[in-house]
């Protein structure tokens, strides 16, 4: 970029080209992310300037392929694809393979150049193949774009659509990492923008709204701040949950040059399927084996509890009989009753009540006395009011339960 910079002095006018100059972004301050502006707002202190890394561009990423052949292999088959390839504007290198030759997609850095080797076979029907696809001769068209896909993402290709957000392993054991640290700050009743300063974690993974989620900021009937603290659970779930009141969600996003961000976006107006690779980060995590109560023994107490076995303590506090009594309350008043006497957080998923129609302000409960668990009393909350109740972990291992709509999946 060339910026033209003019001074005034003693009536000359001096005028100077300076060529490559930087782009710079700023890290957040103590006010906060502004994402109005996508980008950390005024603070009281001078921000630190930081060079953006412009490393890894497309421009300065070569792909190398190298193909090898069978050893009965059809030369006219490998003249047809090395045309192709040529005609994408890719080089592609025909060779027979060595005794440590495998299939692979690998990359290296030299200061800001980065070079992406593809490593593919020839089959005998002449399609080529690699790591984890397939091409045919009349797949030209998909076959240069998941090349271009590795001149701009590397060796990872594209995260689109692939499952843990196309991080690799690594990747996400980092942001896993990040988001299992508990919030310390209490974010009830803040604006999003503040709560989320709060959080702690936008230094090592920035927050970056997209355009769809900062023009839902202002819409109407968005919540004004955050219902509840959030305190002591674990980043990830905090998150999701603060998000998910004003109807956003996030997940990792990686960039080309291989750093990640937290992406805010509005959530999807459809649920995908079960099978299907998660959308934005859960409020919460399915535990995927819920073993059978035993109510001979008694809870997993404080001191033992290890990531392994947290949510047998909020599963055996919920099923605790004793004498419980609760007379014409609000649906919030019982579910904070039941977090109160049990100490497992009790997430309740606002927007996804109204959707069901449930009126929170209105919606009332009695539960007459009588030696019951608290799970019964969940159950009687939520049910006739279209709700239901899970019970789930956080990024810790720590029991909650989210209570949410009938209808709504992960």
């Amino acid at each position: 970029m060339r910026v033209l910079l003019c001074l005034v002095a003693w009536g000359f006018t001096v005028c100077l080209s300076v060529a490559n100059a930087q782009d710079y972004i700023l890290r957040p301050g103590p006010r906060g992310f502004d994402p109005g502006l996508n980008r950390y707002g005024a603070t009281e202190a001078p921000p630190t300037a930081v060079r953006r890394d412009d490393r890894f561009n497309p421009s300065k990423t070569t792909v190398n392929v190298e193909i090898l052949m069978p050893r009965e292999g059809n030369a006219l088959d490998a003249q047809h694809w090395s045309k192709t390839f040529a005609e994408m504007g890719y080089s592609a290198r025909m060779r027979s393979p060595l005794l440590d030759d495998k299939m692979e997609v690998t990359e290296r850095t030299r200061g800001p150049l980065r070079f992406v080797t593809v490593v593919g076979a020839l089959d005998s029907r002449g399609n080529l193949v690699f790591p984890d696809r397939r091409f045919t001769s009349s797949d030209g068209a998909a076959l240069k774009e998941w090349l271009d896909e590795l001149k701009t993402y590397g060796a990872q290709g594209s995260p689109e659509g692939r499952p843990l957000w196309g991080l690799s392993r690594p990747q996400f054991e980092a942001v896993y990492t990040a988001m299992s640290r508990p919030v310390a700050e209490d974010v009830a009743g803040l604006p999003l923008t503040e709560a989320l300063a709060k959080f702690g974690i936008s230094r090592e993974f920035p927050f970056r709204f997209s355009v769809a989620a900062k023009q839902s900021l202002d819409a109407p009937g968005r919540a004004a701040g955050v219902s509840r603290s959030v305190a002591g659970i674990t980043a990830g779930t905090a998150l999701a949950f603060v998000l998910n009141e004003f109807g956003m969600g996030f997940h990792p996003e990686r960039l080309p040059d291989g750093t990640v961000e937290l992406l805010i976006e509005p959530l999807p107006a459809t649920l995908p399927a079960d099978d299907a690779p998660l959308v934005v980060w859960p409020i919460g995590w399915e535990i995927d084996e819920k073993p059978a109560p035993d109510r001979r023994s008694k809870p997993v107490s404080d001191a033992k509890a290890v990531p392994s076995n947290r949510q047998l303590i909020g599963d055996s506090l919920l099923q605790q009989r004793e004498a419980i009594g609760l007379s014409n309350v609000s649906v919030t008043a019982a579910l904070e009753t039941v977090e109160a006497e049990t100490g497992v957080p009790i997430l309740l998923d606002r927007p996804a009540a109204a959707a069901s129609g449930v009126d929170l302000a209105k919606a009332r409960m009695t539960a007459p006395p009588r030696n019951t668990s608290w799970n019964i009393v969940l159950r009687s909350v939520t049910s006739p009011n279209r709700l239901r109740h899970d019970l789930r972990r956080d990024e810790a291992g720590n029991p909650i339960v989210l209570v949410t709509s009938q209808r709504r999946g992960r």
